[in-house]
């Protein structure tokens, strides 16, 4: 089951992720982590983006282990939110696929 939660770092950076803490190693694992900003223009408008927090061209898993004494806050996002945020991993991922295809034809071809 998925547990999406908004992680505000020590360092100020805002992170959405399904949130898996492990107490016995002081870890928490977010996979599909996503770093959230989230602007309010001088119209009054708000504008939000999500993109990936992960290198994710050079990595086989998309998760990370982070320790908790780095982490200040954990937030439960809006259902609104949480629909961006799910519709985005899926986006990513196809895009993800779509890439790993043109780099198999591109090493087949060379």
């Amino acid at each position: 089951m998925d547990n999406i939660k908004i992680v505000r770092l020590q360092n100020g950076e805002d992170i959405i992720a399904n949130y898996q803490e492990d107490d016995g190693e002081g870890t928490v694992l977010l996979t599909n982590p996503m770093s959230l900003m989230f602007k309010r223009l001088p119209t009054g408008k708000a504008v939000m983006m999500m993109c990936p927090w992960l290198p994710l061209e050079l990595i086989d898993n998309v998760s990370a282990k982070l320790f908790v004494q780095d982490i200040l806050s954990v937030f439960q996002p809006r259902e609104k939110i949480i629909g961006h945020y799910n519709n985005t991993v899926i986006e990513v991922e196809k895009d993800m696929l779509m890439n790993d295809t043109e780099m198999e034809n591109y090493d087949e071809e060379g």
